[in-house]
């Protein structure tokens, strides 16, 4: 991602020398987050650990000193762009928490017609996808820090359900939110977190664009939700919106999504099984076996590796009977 959307990565040392020299306070603060960014847009392209420390430091510097100046979104925007870079390199939940914090800052105190607050809520969306990952599949992070990083997160980005604000920006946070419901859900098998997770990424993941990346993931955590809370409830109208999501989230995806449109197939798969065993209706064996297609050839789990064959039995033997001439 850039730091610095309408200009090229400025000469550091031209602007060092500039900062240096400068007799005016106010000029030395703007060339300081001048700096601060292309220092953070090094470390984004080279990995240089002190290009990011300098960069930090000069926008924190900067941020501190002009509490007025009409630069700051763009000071904060670097900072919340730079922490989540080094999320990314590092797998840090730290840094990802960090990035949000100065993404939220700035998304409550910009006016609504900032660019940069519209770049942070987006931006806040992707993080909390990317860390919604991190904190689930981490082997270092134990469950009583994995639950506290969730708590972290719900009481950071909570509040902008309900805060004032424009409606476009809300489809990343009731992402961020539902991603969050679900890892409290895994925690603590509470399932009012999985109730709440299904809702928020049913009223969210079909307002993503097509381009989005997400949008295949979070269909396939819906349906895998929407699946676990049917074996809860039991309740057909929740196996049906499962299916429904599955059939959605597959229009509209691709192989190219990788690993969530695998997953996507398998827990659409899944769900589809389980309502053919419920109403014996040819259709969802059908798409059952279509759903397992893509998955044969890898390799599975146990569970997994059952089922598909039990749905691959049963459709031999049901598309025989079909097939099979009546006796004279």
């Amino acid at each position: 991602m850039s730091w610095q959307p309408e200009e090229p990565l400025e000469c550091i040392d031209e602007l060092t020398y500039q900062m240096v020299h400068s007799p005016d306070r106010i000029e030395r603060l703007v060339l300081g987050g001048r700096l601060g960014l292309a220092w953070l847009e090094r470390y984004e392209r080279e990995g240089d650990d002190d290009a990011f420390e300098r960069g930090v430091d000069l926008l924190r510097g900067s941020i501190a000193a002009a509490p007025e100046h009409p630069d700051r979104t763009r000071w904060f925007l670097g900072l919340g762009l730079g922490y989540a870079e080094r999320g990314r390199r590092q797998s840090s939940i730290v840094d990802y928490h960090e990035a949000m914090n100065w993404l939220s800052a700035l998304y409550v105190a910009a006016p609504p017609d900032c660019s940069e607050r519209v770049r942070a809520g987006t931006v806040m969306g992707e993080l909390g996808w990317e860390r919604y990952w991190l904190v689930r599949h981490l082997p270092t992070i134990d469950v009583v820090r994995a639950l506290a990083e969730v708590d972290r997160l719900l009481n950071r980005v909570g509040p902008f359900l309900t805060a004032p604000g424009d409606p476009a920006h809300l489809t990343d946070i009731r992402l961020i939110i539902g991603f969050a419901c679900l890892e409290r859900y895994e925690l603590t098998g509470d399932p009012v977190h999985l109730v709440r997770g299904a809702d928020l990424l049913a009223a969210s993941v079909w307002d993503l664009e097509s381009g989005d990346p997400r949008r295949c993931e979070a269909g396939s955590e819906l349906v895998d939700a929407l699946r676990q809370l049917w074996l809860l409830d039991n309740d057909p109208a929740t196996l049906d919106r499962a299916i429904v999501a599955a059939v959605r989230t597959r229009e509209l995806a691709s192989p190219a999504d990788g690993m969530a449109w695998l997953l996507l197939h398998r827990y659409g798969a899944s769900a589809a099984y389980s309502r053919w065993q419920r109403r014996h209706s040819l259709d969802d064996l059908e798409l059952a076996h279509r759903y397992w297609q893509p998955l044969v050839h890898l390799g599975m789990d146990p569970a997994s590796a059952k089922e598909c064959q039990a749905v691959m039995r049963a459709w031999e033997v049901t598309t025989a009977d079909i097939e099979r001439p009546p006796s004279s």
